[in-house]
């Protein structure tokens, strides 16, 4: 007599959908297609929690990219300068105006050539170019309080004029481009990074020269 199908599931160590297939899974785990589900779940949670770290990298990458492009957005393009091609005035000296309606002094300690960018071996300079700079001070209004900060800049052609570009030593990326320079007067504009400093038309009148004779420093 053939035993019952019941008891014969009973003996056997596997389901009764493989019969010809033992099946081989973990003990507790009697249905393949269970297994096989949790095993694919396990997998995907392994590359989602492995790719997070990536996601959020990407996603860092990105705010800073979009950070930086506005940061750069909101400054003045500094413009190109070629190699003037009249003689350049000697600007050294203490020049004083206004930015923006606010009180400005410049003092141009020292003129001589400038390397804008380049590649030194030593003091010698093999790649890049030279212009006509200035090295200073200048001074400032920020809500009433005056700012005195280093000041270097470089004088060139720009649309076919003599432009004097520049840049205050400061981590707010203002500068000043002054597209009309001749040795008494310079005019132009200035922009800042910072909305509470100084913006708009600059204007600087030459004082009168100190020391014996009236010799320029």
């Amino acid at each position: 007599m053939t035993p019952a199908l019941p008891s014969l599931q009973r003996g056997l160590d596997w389901a009764p959908h493989s019969l010809t297939h033992p099946w081989e899974g973990p003990r507790g785990v009697r249905d393949a297609r269970v297994y096989r589900f949790r095993r694919n779940e396990k997998a995907q949670r392994a590359v989602t929690s492995g790719s997070r770290p990536r996601l959020y990298c990407l996603l860092a990458v990105g705010f800073a990219l979009v950070g930086l492009t506005s940061l750069l957005g909101g400054c003045a393009s500094t413009p190109s300068l070629a190699t003037p091609t009249r003689p350049v005035p000697d600007l050294r000296g203490t020049w004083t105006g206004s930015w923006g309606g606010t009180p400005l002094t410049l003092f141009i300690l020292r003129q001589e050539d400038t390397p804008t960018s380049g590649v030194y071996v030593g003091p010698w300079l093999l790649l890049g170019r030279q212009l006509p700079g200035v090295a200073g001070v200048l001074t400032f209004a920020v809500r009433n309080e005056a700012i005195s900060v280093n000041v270097r800049g470089w004088l060139g052609d720009s649309n076919g004029r003599l432009t004097l570009v520049l840049d205050l030593q400061t981590v707010n990326g203002e500068q000043i481009t002054l597209t009309h320079v001749d040795e008494h007067r310079m005019a132009g504009g200035g922009t800042s990074r910072l909305s509470w400093e100084p913006q708009g038309p600059v204007e600087l009148i030459r004082q009168a020269a100190e020391g014996p004779g009236g010799v320029r420093p």
